[in-house]
């Protein structure tokens, strides 16, 4: 993932996670690295059980009042 902040100092930086609406079967196939925004696979992925999987992230700086960014 990749999201830019212009601001400076820590209301610059962008923090990724999962948003609130990924379900828990995400969470367990997957991980996200809140500094770089990369996604790994830390599951077994089976097509036949599920032929798609959406993923829902945020992104957010570090100021006082953040306002995320959601991106599926």
């Amino acid at each position: 993932l990749n999201a830019t902040d212009a601001d400076e100092g820590t209301n610059g930086e962008v923090l990724y996670s999962f948003s609130g609406y990924a379900p828990d079967r995400v969470r367990d196939l997957f991980s996200i690295d809140p500094q770089s925004g990369l996604i790994r696979v830390k599951g077994n992925l089976d097509y036949e059980e599920s032929g798609l999987i959406e993923i829902d992230v945020q992104a957010r700086d570090l100021g006082p009042n953040p306002i995320p960014a959601h991106c599926k």
